[in-house]
């Protein structure tokens, strides 16, 4: 099933806050079905569990999607560090992305975690001079603080090659969400976040996995009410614990899909700065547009 058909089936309608539609999940002693969306304005930070081909990319995708639909680049900055297959390249040019970073990225990397830290550190003090939280900021047209979402694309291969930046990550993820940044994790084993890091993250989603059992070192009270085997299919707790069905964007071909609807977010959408990188040959003009280019990174 796809967004768009889901969205019309349950009358959804976005608002500020980042909600995005993730699909459908099932209520068996209810005997019905309900929207099942990604709540991380409300929640915060998330992680999606899945063996290879379980489906983790097209949970990202999903959200991607259906969060551009909804919020400009004014309201959304995005920014993908892609350590799989690096499908998510087709979101590149869609205004509201900051970059697709990848492995051997190194400088653009840290650079993005140094600009992180840096935009906290930001929103917090501005939020505190004014003795409001972030979220009655976004009601007020003299604060200009888009939300952040960071999507880390097979965090397993993320941590093993960007190992000293587990700490910095540790602290970004404890402190982001009351400063409207958030961050989804893709990992294919049921161990592979520290429980240090795992504790920053409210939102569990568990796809497919190698062992039925590992479902339980993941979703905490699984009853062993395994999902079917089907491609985006897995379980979420919300008040119990649901099977649920990840949502596609399109019936036919995704990557056109995608760039159409960039084309259609250009034409009304100012382009999010990128991460920056110095140039092979640097000189004082490149230094210089960098810095006129990127002056709050």
């Amino acid at each position: 099933i796809t967004v768009k058909e889901l969205e019309d089936k349950y009358g959804y309608v976005a608002d500020m806050s980042l909600n995005p539609v993730i699909g459908e999940e099932d209520i068996p002693y209810d005997q019905e079905k309900k929207l099942l969306t990604l709540p991380l304005t409300e929640k915060g930070n998330a992680i999606c569990y899945g063996i290879a081909g379980s489906g983790k990319e097209l949970f990202v995708t999903t959200v991607l999607y259906s969060l551009y639909q909804h919020h400009g680049s004014r309201q959304l900055n995005t920014y993908i560090l892609d350590f799989g297959a690096e499908t998510l390249r087709m979101f590149e040019k869609a205004p509201q992305t900051g970059g697709v970073l990848i492995a051997g990225e190194d400088e653009r990397i840290r650079n993005l975690f140094k600009y992180l830290k840096k935009e906290i550190t930001r929103r917090k003090k501005l939020l505190s001079e004014t003795g409001i939280d972030y979220l009655t900021s976004k009601q007020r047209t003299d604060f200009e603080f888009a939300d952040i979402v960071v999507i880390v694309n097979n965090y397993t291969n993320f941590i093993e090659q960007y190992e000293e930046l587990e700490d910095t990550l540790n602290s970004l993820t404890r402190d982001c969400t009351k400063y409207g940044i958030y961050f989804v994790l893709t990992v294919n084993t049921p161990n592979g976040v520290r429980f240090r890091l795992r504790q920053n993250f409210s939102l569990i989603y568990a796809l497919n996995q190698n062992n039925e059992d590992d479902f339980s070192s993941i979703i905490n009270g699984f009853r062993r009410n395994y999902p079917a085997k089907n491609f985006g299919r897995g379980i979420v707790k919300i008040d119990d614990i649901y099977e649920f069905q990840s949502a596609v964007i399109s019936d036919t071909n995704i990557n056109e899909t995608i760039a159409n609807k960039i084309s259609t977010f250009n034409k009304n959408n100012f382009k999010v700065k990128k991460i920056p990188v110095l140039p092979e040959i640097v000189d004082k003009n490149s230094v210089s547009t960098i810095l006129n280019k990127t002056s709050d990174i």
